[in-house]
């Protein structure tokens, strides 16, 4: 059975991994699919993981001040380390977004950008890829 997978090419780099991020690309990584956006948990530190909006047209990491308790006023966090898709990226700025506490965050270009997107809305299954060969029994007609 074919599974349909949405191929989303976010300015990939050559590099597999850029400097600040540990891991191996291409696990699978659980999401829930409201509405056909994928929701996926995500580490801001050494925070419980919270589930926040994969959003490929934001340009940063948004998290929401109020669900992760932070300070008023504060407008960045600097040099964060970001769980995400089974990757540890560190060094990351972090912008604080108030989204009334309706997300926990958004997960924009600030991960996504150096890689390959994928997502398996069969399986709810997300991946991040560096340099990746589509599979074989990939058809035009499941894109």
């Amino acid at each position: 059975m074919r599974r349909l997978l949405a191929l989303l090419l976010l300015y990939a780099c050559d590099d597999a991994e850029r400097p600040g991020a540990v891991g191996e690309l291409g696990q699978p990584t659980d999401v829930l699919l409201g509405g056909w956006t994928p929701l996926v948990q995500v580490t801001l530190d050494d925070r419980e993981p919270e589930w926040m909006l994969v959003d490929t047209g934001a340009p940063y990491l948004y998290v929401d001040p109020t669900v992760f308790d932070l300070e008023d006023g504060v407008t960045v966090l600097r040099d964060r380390s970001i769980g995400a898709f089974g990757l540890t990226f560190n060094e990351r700025d972090v912008q604080i977004l108030d989204l009334g506490g309706s997300l926990a965050g958004l997960v924009g270009a600030e991960i996504l950008s150096d890689y390959q997107f994928v997502v398996d809305y069969q399986a709810s299954e997300a991946y991040l890829f560096g340099d990746v060969e589509l599979p074989a029994d990939l058809g035009a007609d499941t894109l």
